[in-house]
């Protein structure tokens, strides 16, 4: 039970400018079947770790194909990278059904990745079905396992959902678009936005929640933002994260989480709470922004139809555009934070939005809150 998602936009000149990425954080036990939400389903792959790659189906097929596909050199591009996930999976396949892979999708078995990243010529984004399982079962077939290309036509976006929270998200599509309010991407924080917005209607599915990992790709840099409960399968995994989202050279202390020196291992244990603080504050400052500039813009689409009945509706609907306009800046403040790499920018970001809630809060009890009488 997964929501996981890509978008892409193309310039008008018919360059990709990003790819964006989203992904819950709810797994299962299939054996327990027990639920835990710090599941970890959006992997850095690639010799550069600047493709992402997001699994729905098994997470141990998809761990375990992330783990392999990690390991694998040679992997440039996300051509490369399908095809790589394709050969991984027929070979556990094969193995784990004593060479009949075949019976899987009538089985119902389904394992399915987007994938986006550098290509040959560009960015670009796919869809890869690893059994052949379609979701009928009557036309089910290994042999048809494959890769599909998510195509963007200039100037404008595409993009795809995948997993359980498929069909919440789609309904809710189709329901923007049949009440002529069409989803517009533009910009990275347009995505963002919009991603977390339909992210947050496919957590309505009993197998999805609502903690969240961030995926940008741009030209020259590829960034995830995981939610601070997440597990990383390894601690090399977990320090190439921090690393690459901070830029801070402190790869040398945390591998020491492994060691059994008590002192380097402490030491270790320390340096990464302090991460943490940073890496979980951004997370939190980010996602709240995202969070208010969806509640913006719901708010911003009743009020234009609403101004058609009543005119008096104006002066709110400009005080929400002048605040969801703010909001998209302070979204897109993030996003220039989360690419750049720099600790202290991330730092900022953090501060500056402390600073806003203290003076909400100020505001709040300067209004509500009557002061103690002597």
């Amino acid at each position: 039970m997964t929501n996981i998602g890509i978008i892409g936009r193309r310039s008008k000149k018919g360059d990709m400018e990003f790819v964006t990425a989203i992904a819950d954080s709810q797994g299962t036990n299939m054996e327990s079947g027990t639920k835990y939400d710090s599941h970890l389903k959006i992997f850095t792959v690639g010799d550069d770790r600047n493709i992402l790659l997001l699994g729905t189906g098994n997470g141990r097929i998809i761990v375990e194909t992330a783990d392999a596909l990690r390991a694998q050199g040679g992997i440039k591009t996300v051509e490369e990278a399908s095809q790589a996930v394709l050969d991984i999976t027929h070979q556990g396949y094969s193995k784990a059904t004593k060479g009949k892979p075949e019976i899987l999708p009538r089985r119902g078995l389904g394992v399915d990745f987007l994938i986006g990243g550098p290509c040959r010529n560009d960015l670009g984004m796919t869809r890869v079905n690893t059994t052949g399982f379609r979701g009928d079962r009557r036309h089910n077939r290994y042999d048809e396992r494959g890769t599909h290309t998510i195509e963007v036509s200039k100037g404008n976006w595409n993009g795809t959902f995948d997993g359980s929270a498929w069909g919440p998200i789609n309904r809710y599509i189709e329901g923007q678009v049949e009440a002529g309010r069409p989803i517009i991407v533009e910009t990275i924080h347009d995505a963002l936005v919009e991603m977390h917005d339909l992210s947050l209607r496919g957590a309505r599915d009993i197998g999805v929640n609502d903690k969240l990992h961030y995926g940008i790709i741009t030209p020259g840099r590829t960034v995830r933002l995981v939610h601070p409960d997440s597990k990383f399968g390894d601690t090399e995994a977990y320090v190439e994260q921090v690393v690459s989202l901070t830029g801070l050279d402190v790869a040398s202390v945390l591998m020491d989480l492994d060691s059994s020196d008590s002192e380097r291992n402490s030491a270790a244990l320390d340096l990464s709470s302090r991460i943490g603080i940073l890496t979980g504050g951004f997370y939190y400052a980010l996602v709240s922004e995202l969070g208010e500039s969806s509640n913006l813009k719901q708010e911003y689409t009743g009020l234009s139809e609403r101004i058609f009945r009543d005119a008096e509706c104006n002066s709110r609907f400009e005080e929400i555009r002048r605040r969801r306009l703010n909001s998209l800046a302070r979204v897109q403040e993030g996003v220039g934070a989360l690419l750049s790499r720099d600790p202290q920018k991330m730092r900022d970001y953090m501060t500056a939005a402390g600073e806003r809630r203290k003076t909400e809060l100020d505001r709040l009890f300067g209004e509500y809150v009557a002061p103690k009488q002597d």
